[in-house]
């Protein structure tokens, strides 16, 4: 099917044809935790250690990531497909239950996440209907036995090895 339409909704369904990792990115303000589920994230240099993730304007939990010094960025298994449910409850209830690290810098982690990276802003601006952020990439570690969990065409799909 050919969709020549510019609307938005055709316009997402496109952007959807391309698989994307599935990210938490998170904080915590005052011992409360602070993340959302993203997949706009995007490598951008080695030399000095850059990164960028995308939120929308509209975004409630963006403004109180702001206040955060530095963020944890967690990127998610094939063995997080339940933690990623849990992390797309309401804002309030996200955290519940889960197994998080929060760090004295105010970043959040999975402990158990394929891999993580802990962050500082060097960069926001606006970007259309969003605001683009560019992070420069303080620590990072990695579980090497880890398979991806990927957003393919609005589902969580799990690879298999």
């Amino acid at each position: 099917m050919t969709i020549t339409s510019h609307s938005s909704h055709n316009l997402r369904k496109t952007f959807g044809i391309y698989p994307t990792g599935i990210a938490l990115t998170a904080g915590h303000l005052d011992g409360t935790p602070i993340g959302m589920l993203t997949n706009s994230f995007a490598t951008v240099s080695l030399e000095p250690p850059l990164v960028t993730v995308s939120f929308a304007h509209a975004s409630t939990t963006w403004p109180q990531l702001h206040k955060i010094q530095r963020l944890g960025i967690s990127f998610l298994s094939a063995d997080d497909y339940d933690t990623a449910q849990l992390l797309r409850r309401p804002t309030a209830e996200r955290f519940e239950n889960l197994e998080v690290q929060k760090n004295s810098d105010g970043s959040l982690v999975l402990p158990a996440a394929a891999a993580h990276l802990i962050v500082e802003l060097n960069q926001a601006f606006e970007a259309g209907d969003h605001i683009m952020t560019l992070w420069k990439v303080i620590s990072h570690k990695r579980q090497d036995d880890a398979r991806p969990l990927v957003f393919h065409d609005g589902t969580l799909h799990q690879l298999a090895a």
